[in-house]
């Protein structure tokens, strides 16, 4: 996925948010004993009251500059610190940056009989990509005659991309 033209990459879900701050789980000193095994370290929120009540990034995506600066372990939360940090409003992208979600519902019904079918009622959740929004994907193995360039239909119809 991409948002004008930058790559975005998951939000791995040991950074973690409480308002406008981002935190990142790190692994505690002491081992326990637990159904994982022997001498088992578990993650922990940084020390201090602040990051008390602060929840995973879901359905968060970051730009490479953002994500390189979590995989660096970078904290983000301490401000004295000089390294680069995701910073919350450039290079942190959240569902509702990217996509609107619409829900629809429908009722199976019979051709034949032109009459809806008892207890099959449905719905479907279908996602509008904002405008500054693309996909990317990465092949390999194509054989050398592949054309370059195709348009290729996605969605559950089938039906080719509306740009409004």
């Amino acid at each position: 996925m991409a948002c004008n033209g930058e790559r975005l990459y998951p939000a791995p879900l040991h950074l973690m948010r409480k308002g406008e701050k981002l935190f990142q789980l790190t692994l505690d000193a002491n081992t326990v004993r637990c159904d994982w095994g022997e001498n088992v370290r578990l993650p922990k929120l940084p020390d201090g009251d602040e990051p008390k009540g602060s929840k995973p990034l879901e359905n968060t995506w970051l730009t490479e500059a953002g994500l390189e600066a979590v995989l660096a372990g970078e904290n983000p939360s301490l401000e004295k610190s000089t390294k680069e940090k995701p910073d919350i409003k450039t290079q942190v992208y959240f569902a509702d940056d990217l996509f609107e979600k619409e829900s629809r519902l429908g009722i199976a019904r019979d051709n034949a009989t032109r009459s809806v079918q008892k207890g099959l009622l449905y719905q479907t959740q279908h996602i509008r990509p904002n405008t500054d929004l693309s996909i990317e994907l990465d092949v390999e193995g194509l054989p050398d005659d592949m054309p370059t360039q195709a348009m290729i239909r996605l969605g559950g119809e089938g039906a080719p991309p509306v740009f409004a």
